[in-house]
């Protein structure tokens, strides 16, 4: 995270400062480059959600997020050779068991 901190303070897309309650604090705000590049990106997603929005109806959307989690988990399982859990929250909060 103090990496990342550090490239986006060089890279003036945020400011770090010390909090005026408590100096351990630091608060992190974007400067007016950081805001241009936030409002650019929240575009791109915007515009690509829309490109096929109207496909999805009909399509439950926490179902799909569901499947797209396990098929992720598979996937991430083999890459890093890792044993598969068989069990995740799903998105009403209930654990299952796949």
């Amino acid at each position: 995270m103090t990496r990342m901190v550090k490239h986006l303070t060089k890279l003036q897309l945020i400011n770090k400062e010390s909090s005026a309650r408590d100096k351990r604090v630091k608060e992190l705000t974007l400067t007016s480059e950081g805001e241009k590049l936030l409002d650019y990106g929240l575009k791109q997603f915007n515009d690509w959600w829309h490109s096929f929005e109207s496909d999805l109806n009909g399509v439950n959307i926490n179902q799909l997020g569901d499947e797209l989690f396990d098929i992720s988990k598979v996937v991430l399982s083999d890459r890093h050779q890792t044993p598969l859990r068989n069990d995740r929250i799903s998105s009403q909060g209930m654990k299952k068991d796949l």
